[in-house]
């Protein structure tokens, strides 16, 4: 069983496994049990100023609403009624019960945390005068029953102290076991979503932000490919996570950023030639390529739901695609083919190689004229190897698809490129960088 936090003010404990079709008239089947809260939050009335608010977004009238934000929104992570020279301390998951908080700046007295606006556990704290760092631990109130990490106690947390916000995730109390599902926060999880366009049915997974439930606010959404491999590493292809959850729900309650709603689309068997707009790709060499059909899948019948169901900034400053390898490739592909949808791509490791993709990628994004302004960033560590093809070949095909970008007429300025150094091709080296272009999806300033 997970352990996995709910956002109505309590937490519950969920199987993260996929249901069983669903044969009624909805196009998918939410195998999360709570449904019904969310429901209610976006058809119950508003107050008149959250309903204004609530059209103005929705009609896309204000291009910066995603950073336009009330002060007081209790769905931000850091607000202005937090007095000057604290510390808040969130919890963004926990097995279930109240934890408690004990460090040196309440003489190591295990205090009952509270639940805030956020619908998590949190707690203000000063630091000692004079003191350049917080010592704390949290425990159930029972000293023998203290957090523990995957390798047993955890020892004492350490912040510095000018730390305005800080976000923790506790894995397990005592001798209890770290559970096997690592997914955290609100997420839901539809299957059998019909997929016409692929002659298939997909699963999505859709991360909520914290305060979701309580906000009445509406989010910016980032649509992303390998769906399973985002959240939970019981589902992660290879046993490792994106950690997109941790990243999206601690980058909002440390202030990183102001909140975004993650839909991750599972792949399936046929990911080679799905994520692939080009004949001959490895993987796909006898298949039929299905990129354009998958782009107008997301852009045609996803984001449509998505901007039903949940309360979402639906016009497209504020949704964005991504993905990472061959994932990133189907990303570059979504935005060309619907720039009236998309305002940014975020590709990690994109796979735009000709002699793995099957054809010039740089042709391609020349073929397709700009019709509106696109943000791109791209990246690749100096320590990759796909299918036996090194950094320099990769890093090469990168920077040529960024020449191809620019003939289609995007602006140089508008296309990030960066080289990490020593990461590698895997979930792991993608995670690392996730809470940083997660940042810069959500500020259209950011470098």
């Amino acid at each position: 069983m997970s352990q996995r936090l709910a956002l109505a003010l309590l937490l519950l404990l969920t199987a993260c496994t996929a249901g069983s079709a669903d044969d009624g008239p909805s196009p998918a089947q939410d195998t999360t049990a709570d449904t019904t809260a969310d429901t209610s939050a976006d058809t119950s009335a508003d107050t008149s100023a959250t309903a204004e608010r609530a059209d103005r977004d929705r009609d896309g009238d204000h291009v910066d609403d995603a950073h336009d934000v009330d002060p007081d929104d209790p769905s931000r992570g850091l607000r202005d009624d937090q007095p000057a020279n604290t510390t808040r301390l969130i919890v963004a998951a926990a097995p279930t019960g109240t934890p408690h908080l004990a460090g040196d700046f309440n003489g190591w007295t295990q205090t009952p945390m509270t639940v805030g606006p956020l619908g998590l556990f949190e707690a203000t704290v000063t630091p000692l005068s004079g003191s350049t760092s917080l010592q704390y631990k949290f425990t159930t109130g029972d000293w023998s029953r203290e957090e523990s990490g995957f390798r047993g106690p955890a020892n004492n947390r350490t912040l510095p102290a000018s730390t305005r916000a800080a976000a923790v995730l506790i894995r397990a109390w005592g001798s209890d076991a770290a559970p096997s599902d690592t997914a955290i926060g609100d997420l839901r999880i539809l299957s059998d979503f019909d997929a016409p366009e692929l002659g298939r049915t997909a699963t999505l997974r859709i991360l909520l932000p914290p305060g979701y439930a309580t906000s009445g606010r509406h989010y910016p959404v980032l649509y992303m490919q390998d769906g399973q491999n985002l959240f939970d590493s019981a589902t992660a292809a290879f046993g490792t996570e994106w950690q997109a959850d941790e990243a999206a729900w601690v980058g909002q309650l440390e202030g990183a950023h102001s909140g975004l709603i993650i839909v991750g689309l599972d792949n399936a068997a046929s990911r080679s030639c799905d994520y692939t707009p080009f004949t001959g790709a490895v993987g796909c060499e006898t298949g039929t390529p299905l990129a354009e059909a998958y782009a107008d899948f997301v852009a045609g019948r996803v984001k449509p739901y998505i901007d039903a169901t949940y309360r979402t900034l639906s016009e497209r400053q504020n949704s964005f695609v991504g993905g990472s390898s061959r994932g990133g490739l189907a990303a570059l592909v979504t935005a060309l083919r619907h720039q009236e949808t998309f305002s940014a791509v975020m590709g990690l490791s994109a796979t735009t190689l000709a002699s793995i993709t099957g054809g010039d990628f740089a042709a391609y994004a020349a073929s397709h004229p700009r019709i509106a302004p696109i943000r791109f960033s791209l990246d690749y560590g100096d320590a990759e190897v796909v299918y036996d093809h090194n950094a320099d070949e990769l890093i090469g095909a990168m920077n040529s698809a960024v020449t191809g970008l620019t003939a289609a007429g995007f602006d140089a300025a508008s296309i990030t490129t960066t080289i990490i150094p020593g990461a590698v091709h895997n979930e792991a080296a993608w995670a690392a960088r996730l809470p940083g272009r997660l940042a810069w999806l959500l500020d259209p300033t950011a470098p």
